[in-house]
């Protein structure tokens, strides 16, 4: 259903390419065995005090690539089948302004394949989960799991970051520094509670930690410097104790581009994880600036 309604908003935006919304797991088809473990698929598991929404971006791999250029050389030969229509109209039109002794309409400017766009390609590989179908919704003690079955690779936290049908991307992108994780096929990596819990918001409050808890409505969400440190968990739901789980490694990455158009920050310094140098990303076990980019 919400991809429906992404998909239906979206047809109105010129050129635009959202993140695909993330194959959510339910809790009792896994225990009922209706869902089983695929040893082709990555999953990422994570869980915070309450429903919660956000984009991740998958590193492109050759796969992506290669669609990419193919998808971009498909456009670029629309493109200039558009513009031999344009031009051969224009054509008519200069030489009956000529024998008018009137200006010419403007003439057609040709696509250049060097400067063609068709988006990023960081577009294509993002996905996004929440605020609903989250896996365990436990209202009593806070706590809400979400469980996806994702393409394995590279992730970036982009941040808490939404579609909203009706006002389009909301949320605050981390993409003046962030972290990274992999994922494994036929592993459930565990996230935790490490996107809000380990990011030290209260040292860095000219980039507030998003609140990405999420509060009724699409545009739910509130910019908040938490007052108390919150313990990392990387609990596990007692559904998937028979489905391998790895604790996710993080570390430091780059800037990259905001490709949604969002508030544009960074992720606060993480222990041991992320550390920044100005406006320079440090890999904060190593000492080293990070490159920009993927």
């Amino acid at each position: 259903m919400r991809a429906a309604l992404i998909l239906a908003a979206l047809l109105g935006i010129s050129g635009a390419v959202v993140a695909a919304p993330a194959d959510s797991l339910d809790e009792k088809k896994v225990v009922s065995g209706k869902t089983v473990l695929d040893p082709a698929t990555g999953y990422i598991l994570l869980h915070g005090p309450g429903r919660q929404g956000g984009t991740f971006i998958r590193v492109p791999d050759a796969e992506d690539l290669e669609a990419f250029r193919k998808e971009r050389a498909e456009a670029f030969a629309k493109a200039e089948k558009r513009y031999q229509k344009k031009l051969a109209s224009w054509d008519g039109e200069a030489k009956l302004a000529a024998a008018q002794k009137k200006a010419p309409p403007a003439k057609p400017v040709a696509p250049d394949e060097a400067t063609f766009s068709i988006g990023d390609i960081e577009a294509r590989t993002a996905v996004q989960f929440g605020p609903d179908f989250a896996y365990i919704k436990d209202k009593a003690n806070e706590r809400y799991s979400y469980a996806m079955a994702v393409k394995p690779g590279t992730y970036i936290w982009y941040g808490p970051v939404l579609f909203d049908p009706g006002q389009g991307f909301v949320g605050l992108c981390y993409c003046m520094g962030s972290v990274r994780f992999e994922v494994k096929p036929g592993v459930v990596t565990n996230v935790g509670n490490f996107l809000t819990a380990a990011p030290l918001a209260e040292q860095q409050k000219s980039a507030p930690l998003l609140d990405i808890r999420h509060n009724g409505g699409w545009a739910g969400f509130k910019v908040e410097v938490p007052t108390a440190s919150v313990p990392v968990d990387y609990g596990v739901p007692a559904s998937l104790d028979k489905w391998p789980v790895e604790q996710a490694v993080f570390t430091a990455s780059g800037k990259f581009n905001n490709i949604y158009g969002v508030m544009v920050s960074r992720l606060p310094p993480v222990p041991g994880v992320l550390a920044y140098d100005r406006d320079r990303v440090i890999d904060a076990k190593s000492g080293a600036p990070v490159a920009s980019g993927f």
